[in-house]
């Protein structure tokens, strides 16, 4: 595969931040290496293209005025030569609760972002919420907040197993 990328390059994040935890969170998120684990599944030359799919707030909602890091990651993975496609189901203001529950009319219908995301299928995952749980808490305690998050993953991870 050309332009492969190494693990090392993944190395510049210890080990260590990722062994931590807040307030038990570490034990729902993926690796440092998981999307280069991903990616390597795929093998040199195969032709499958690894489905990204990501779940989020504003941080990740693509935009028509500036060039979001999904779009980003998908294009220099694609210069890389790793074959990659990027669906983006991010809304603004969105929380772990609404992730899961919010069936509001959005661009692609009236069904949740985890819903949208195991009806469409992923390889990959980026869950990327939690600013507005933290900052618009709406009443929720902490503890709370923990219990929306695992609620996203479980959800994801029954839907999608193998993601």
């Amino acid at each position: 595969m050309a332009g492969r990328i190494s693990k090392s390059s993944f190395s510049r994040v210890s080990d260590e931040a990722y062994g931590s935890s807040w307030n038990g969170v570490a034990n729902i998120a993926p690796s440092k290496n998981a999307v280069y684990d991903k990616i390597e599944s795929l093998g040199g030359g195969s032709d499958d293209t690894l489905k990204v799919a990501i779940i989020g707030d504003s941080f990740s909602q693509p935009t028509f005025f500036r060039d979001t890091w999904s779009s980003q990651f998908e294009k220099l993975c694609n210069e890389m030569g790793l074959p990659v496609t990027v669906e983006n189901y991010a809304v603004c203001g969105a929380t772990f609760d609404e992730a899961l529950n919010d069936h509001t009319v959005h661009e692609s219908g009236t069904r949740s972002q985890v819903e949208q995301v195991i009806a469409h299928g992923a390889d990959f995952i980026f869950v990327m919420l939690g600013i507005n749980d933290a900052i618009l808490v709406g009443g929720k305690t902490a503890s709370e907040i923990i219990d929306d998050a695992e609620d996203v993953y479980d959800a994801l991870h029954a839907g999608l197993p193998d993601a």
